[in-house]
């Protein structure tokens, strides 16, 4: 699906809102990802994740797949990988397999504001143009546990084969998520 949303980001020392767009990923965001890929501190919990082979999954593989981009500021702020088919998604909703920021929207410099949210809130959007009702479940690294938390998703199931805590947002869970991106500025309403 070509899921697009108009979103904004938040520049940290001023507040002021950067226009930006989630669209799907694409062959060029390759280049890009490796341009902040070699950036990343090593001990980064996605440092080791390859995300060129990710969205050639999303490419080759779009039934099954879906790679997602967020774009402001002239560069690529951060990436989405869903899983849209699998057994799960019948019970569970969309499965948000992996989310990455830039480099400089990460400890210490911080630049903007908002850009893990957004990707959150595109699994979300997916989940609900998918028939899902906005149901997404994932497995959640340690850093991102306290995240989820206070987002609204709830611990469920036994732990993954990873030995990761499984996540899930309910339908109302994943409305409120949604109302709270726009009520903020992150995501333009009726985009």
């Amino acid at each position: 699906m070509a899921l697009e949303r108009k979103v904004n980001i938040i520049e940290r020392k001023t507040g002021a809102q950067v226009s930006g767009i989630i669209r799907p990923a694409r062959s060029s965001d390759k280049i890009l990802w490796t341009h902040w890929h070699e950036k990343l501190p090593p001990d980064a919990e996605d440092a080791h994740w390859e995300w060129d082979a990710f969205i050639d999954w999303s490419l080759l593989m779009p039934e099954r797949f879906a790679a997602y981009a967020l774009e402001a500021a002239g560069a690529l702020q951060g990436l989405r990988l869903l899983e849209v088919s699998e057994d799960e998604v019948d019970v569970y909703g969309t499965h948000a397999l992996r989310v990455s920021t830039a480099p400089w929207n990460r400890p210490p410099e911080l630049r903007y504001k908002g850009a893990g949210s957004l990707l959150v809130g595109v699994a979300i959007l997916r989940s609900l143009e998918d028939d899902h009702e906005g149901r997404v479940h994932c497995e959640a690294l340690a850093e991102s546990e306290a995240f989820h938390e206070s987002n609204g998703m709830e611990v469920f199931d036994e732990l993954s084969d990873e030995g990761l805590k499984r996540f899930r947002f309910s339908p109302e869970a994943a409305w409120d998520f949604i109302m709270r991106l726009e009520k903020d500025g992150l995501f333009h309403a009726g985009s």
